[in-house]
């Protein structure tokens, strides 16, 4: 019964929105509006550039698919034209997108060819391909050319970061202090619980993956004290402010479930991976979903803890079906599928699926 009270409280928090608990201002009423068909409808080239990289739910009525073809179709009349100009700006938008369904060779060669002709590409340009480039180089785990293209982004004006790349270099405690370094100032003068529930569990995440687990589990219980907070208190938000706090507060929930199981607290971590994907399903819709795999990926190993076959199976297979497997968590899917048929009492599919783990995970480190 715990359990699955547990389980409801991220589905009370929408129940709650939908009857009038959280209110949304007028200047939300378009919110249905297909951004594909804006987008359609603007003339300029410049224009529509700036329409598409402002909007961040592209594809809340039209999928990825629809909008890669009608770039695609744009590109072509931009070429028939030679309006080469036309033609790299709905390029730029054309590598986002392939980048948003989880095609990140196919992005970066697009990115890497446009950026051949880079004495032709003007500032905003140029900042649009190396921003999808960064993200692309992270999920391909080429760090050298992502620090490569930080160092690009910096030479044009912009603001950046290194923590993240510590982190994905598994350099948990230098990227922790960088982080603290870059926000602290920030943190103590803004007084945003939203801000401040973010801060936290950044800092736990980093200290999760250190393995300091108790340091962990009190940053992230401080989050989530500060998202629920933040939801009580602002009750008139917008439409994007609200999905932008349940998208947080599934993460913060998806970290205290991790911190559950580096406890061996494996049926406790189950709805608190649930609230994660629950929040993930909203925030990454229309787009391949790096967060919902993992989250999959850590459901399984649950189930599989618990002795519940039958349902991690299903995980893994929706892994496969559902969304993709991609090089930053093929690893790890190899691995639970082998423990998987091990404990299914199937030795030579878990040999061969540890094989290509053992393999997979020696080429990358």
């Amino acid at each position: 019964m715990g359990l699955k009270f547990k389980n409801s409280v991220f589905s009370l928090l929408l129940l709650l929105l939908l009857s009038g608990f959280f209110s949304f201002g007028q200047n939300n009423s378009t919110s249905q509006e297909d951004p594909l068909n804006n987008f359609i409808k603007i003339n300029s080239v410049q224009e529509r550039f700036d329409y598409f990289f402002k909007e961040t739910d592209h594809y809340r009525e039209s999928s990825a698919y629809k909008w890669i073809d009608s770039v695609n179709e744009a590109i072509d009349v931009a070429e028939k034209n030679s309006d080469s100009t036309a033609v790299f700006k709905y390029k730029t938008m054309l590598m986002k997108l392939y980048y948003d369904i989880g095609n990140y060779d196919r992005s970066a060669l697009i990115g890497e060819l446009l950026y051949t002709e880079e004495k032709k590409l003007d500032k905003h340009i140029k900042v649009e391909i190396l921003k999808t480039l960064d993200v692309v180089y992270r999920e391909l785990q080429i760090y050298d050319k992502q620090l490569e293209t930080r160092r690009a982004l910096k030479g044009l004006g912009e603001n950046i970061v290194l923590y993240d790349v510590y982190a994905e270099l598994g350099l948990y405690r230098q990227a922790m202090m960088e982080y603290i370094i870059a926000n602290q100032s920030k943190l103590e003068s803004s007084g945003n619980k939203l801000y401040e529930a973010e801060y936290y569990n950044v800092l736990g995440s980093y200290l999760l993956k250190d393995g300091s687990i108790y340091t962990a589990y009190k940053n992230i219980q401080t989050a989530r004290d500060r998202i629920n907070k933040f939801l009580i208190v602002n009750r008139n938000l917008s439409v994007k402010e609200f999905n932008e706090a349940i998208y947080l507060k599934g993460k913060i929930d998806s970290n205290l479930g991790k911190c559950k199981m580096f406890q061996n607290k494996f049926e406790e971590a189950i709805p608190y991976l649930e609230a994660g994907i629950s929040s993930s399903k909203i925030h990454d819709k229309g787009k391949y979903s790096k967060t919902i795999v993992n989250l999959w990926e850590a459901l399984a190993e649950c189930y599989l803890e618990i002795g519940n076959l039958e349902i991690a199976h299903k995980y893994l297979d929706s892994i496969v079906l559902d969304q993709k497997i991609v090089k930053s968590n093929i690893v790890n899917y190899n691995r639970l599928r082998a423990n998987f048929y091990l404990k299914d009492s199937n030795p030579d599919s878990a040999s061969l699926f540890f094989k290509e783990y053992v393999k997979l995970k020696d080429s990358l480190d």
